[in-house]
Formats: C-alpha cells, structure tokens, sequence
C-alpha cells in the first residue's frame, strides 16, 4: 500500500469518528465524546507522521518499506446554544479532514499537515466539556 494511501485512510478513520462524537454529543453523551476525541488526536497523531514520512521519502527519493502502518476551564451552563456549538466544530473538523485528504493526494503535502495542525485543538475538547 502506498503511504499516501494510508494518509487518506489514517483521514477516513478520523471522518468515521467525528461521526461517531457527533451522534455522542447529539445523545448527550459528554464523557464518552471525550474518549472519542482522544481516539481523534491519536488517529491524527497518525497520520502526521504518515506525511512525514511521504515527505522524507520524497527527499531521499525512495521508499523505506520500514515505515509500519499498522483545569483553567470556565464553566459553562449547558444550552442547545453550547451543544450547536460543539457540533459545528466537529463538522468543520470533518471538512478540514475531507480537504487534507484532497492535498495529500495532490501530493500538497505541507498543505495537509498545515490543517491538520490547525483541526487539532482544544476547543472540540473544552466545548464537549462544557456539556458534561
């Protein structure tokens, strides 16, 4: 399997699970929403490497078959406002995801990890947090 290809499928697994937090955090299920965004960081976690790895491939131009996929917090009272919140960051989440996927296949690499970077933050995390 080409890494590029495990990049986009490192993604798709991150899309799935966005999916899956969504329907959580729809069922008021804060606690078990966090441990599906720790699953999301590591996934993500995953596939920064997996870019890596292309690129420094790509600078010594070849492929190494060694690479082996395999509280300062305010409280917020919790309102349909905070929940639509949450929600809307996870679907940005999702697209930011869906338009990496397109960067890396255009072999736009840096491009890629620069919203990945970008998608990985605390706010899906504090905002879940809020709803518990």
């Amino acid at each position: 399997m080409a890494l590029n290809t495990l990049c986009v499928e490192n993604l798709n697994v991150a899309i799935n699970l966005n999916g899956v937090l969504k329907a959580l955090i729809i069922q008021n299920k804060p606690k078990q929403a966090i441990d599906i965004i720790a699953d999301i960081l590591f996934v993500l976690g995953q596939t920064l490497q997996c870019i890596n790895r292309v690129e420094f491939n790509q600078m010594v131009g070849s492929y190494k078959p060694s690479f082996t996929a395999k509280r300062s917090m305010k409280t917020y009272k919790i309102t349909n406002s905070n929940k639509k919140l949450c929600l809307q960051l996870v679907d940005t989440a999702t697209a930011n995801f869906i338009q990496a996927k397109r960067l890396i296949l255009q072999n736009k690499l840096e491009d890629a990890e620069n919203i990945i970077a970008a998608t990985i933050s605390g706010r899906i995390l504090r905002c879940v947090n809020s709803l518990r």
